[in-house]
């Protein structure tokens, strides 16, 4: 007993140990008002205006996480390490200025190493990389069982190596465990696996590698990418490009994209309502009054909204809700001129709010807005690029679904003008007459967009 009761004093003593060492936990981060605002505006554009961002902040050397559509801290300090270098206002949020000399800045680095995209014939490999790799090539003969590529730069300098196998032959844990082994001169700094991918990169003899290898139900299809140590300035942001492009089985994608065997038809779904409401005032919705006209019991974050004013003949309504975060704008000063840039904002039910820009055409007492819009763009704002009030977007497009609403087509949507319904716009001083960036507006707009809702 005396041994049992030394044995659980020992471990408690262990335990308490333990936790005294344990370091305390973090204070979680303050926010950062900065940041969120940029957040905002990025998520406001679309989804390709965002990867492009990123891919091209990976060009300039200030990126160097994965290219996607999200937006972090990692990618809010490389725009304004850019802006940095730029001497432009550290913002965070690219002006037009900024994000046309990035993308030239882009075009530049990639274009001086020959960047394209690459089909490996031997595994099925699709990527982008240096055609400089491509001066020298060989292969394994067609009868093996792993089939691989070996590309290379005529100076020696760069080096791209493709596999491909069926899993009976070699599966990603031999793969990954082979990429592990203790080999002479090779060092593995960074490891990371995954039940249907992994990441290895290092350096051995004298030589960067970066290695990626990822499967499906058949087969294993991976690349090692690798350069001189001592250019690693020069061919780290090279080896991102490779990366962030590895399509190791690019024909299931387009077969995922064939159309199924005929069969019986079926009624195609209809679409779920949805539109788009700008909040002008706290607890102040105002949207397209095509919103009641065709919905009875309109919705706005999960809770009903009742029509509190507005009058459907002036094309504009007013939704009552409770709080909501105002947007500070103003009616543009002059009416809207015939092939005027103007910008949209609109959102669908968990999505955030998509900006999209477009032209003006105007007509009489018609005005259209040719941009790519989606399925929730009724009472879409449709400012111009002094981000005053133009007017609403008046219905939404016929033909598109809202599961669309990042890649719809540029068509003609017509346009409720803001001098129609002025009188139900708070009265506030417009805003001036300098030209603003489009995310610079999306920024100063974005967080009064909310997306609207049919109940039953």
């Amino acid at each position: 007993m005396r041994h049992g009761l030394l044995c659980g004093l020992a471990l408690s003593i262990a335990m308490a140990a333990a936790a005294y060492a344990q370091p305390a936990p973090r204070a979680p981060a303050a926010p950062d008002p900065a940041l969120e605002a940029a957040q905002q505006a990025y998520e406001a554009l679309p989804e390709t205006d965002r990867r492009a961002i990123q891919e091209a902040l990976m060009w300039t050397g200030d990126y160097n996480g994965v290219v996607g559509v999200n937006f972090g801290k990692r990618a809010f300090d490389g725009i304004r390490a850019y802006q940095k270098k730029r001497n432009s206002p550290q913002t965070g949020v690219l002006s037009d200025r900024d994000w046309a000399a990035l993308t030239a800045d882009a075009k530049r680095a990639r274009e001086s190493v020959r960047f394209a995209t690459l089909d490996d014939s031997r595994t099925g490999i699709r990527l982008g990389a240096p055609m400089r790799v491509t001066e020298r090539t060989t292969g394994t003969p067609k009868s093996s069982p792993i089939q691989s590529t070996a590309y290379q730069s005529g100076d020696g300098v760069l080096r791209l190596d493709t596999v491909g196998a069926p899993l009976s032959a070699l599966d990603l844990d031999q793969a990954f465990a082979k990429e592990l082994a203790p080999k002479p001169g090779r060092k593995v700094t960074y490891k990371f696996q995954r039940p249907d991918f992994f990441v290895t990169s290092g350096e051995e003899a004298g030589r960067i590698f970066y290695t990626r290898a990822a499967k499906n139900e058949k087969e294993l299809r991976g690349f090692t990418f690798s350069f001189p140590a001592a250019r690693r300035a020069d061919f780290e942001r090279v080896m991102l490009a490779v990366a962030n492009s590895f399509d190791p089985f690019p024909s299931s994608l387009t077969a995922a994209a064939t159309p199924a065997a005929s069969g019986p038809a079926t009624a195609a779904a209809k679409p779920a309502f949805a539109a788009t409401g700008l909040v002008i005032a706290p607890g102040r919705v105002l949207t397209s009054a095509g919103v009641t006209q065709a919905c009875a019991n309109p919705v706005i974050n999960g809770a009903a909204a009742r029509a509190a004013g507005g009058d459907p003949a002036s094309g504009a309504v007013i939704l009552s809700i409770q709080g909501g975060r105002a947007a500070q704008i103003g009616a543009a000063r002059a009416p809207a001129a015939d092939g005027e840039s103007a910008l949209a904002l609109s959102a669908a039910a968990g999505q955030p709010a998509q900006l999209a820009s477009g032209t003006l055409r105007v007509g009489g007492n018609a005005v259209l807005l040719a941009a790519g819009l989606g399925g929730g763009a009724m009472g879409a704002p449709v400012l111009n690029r002094q981000g005053q009030l133009i007017g609403l977007v008046a219905d939404n497009p016929k033909s598109i679904a809202v599961a669309s609403l990042a890649a719809a087509p540029a068509i003609n949507h017509k346009v409720t003008p803001a001098s129609a319904f002025a009188a139900l716009l708070p009265a506030t001083t417009a805003v001036g007459g300098d030209a603003l960036s489009a995310g610079a507006i999306a920024q100063s707009v974005a967080g009064a967009i909310v997306a609207i809702g049919c109940g039953s």
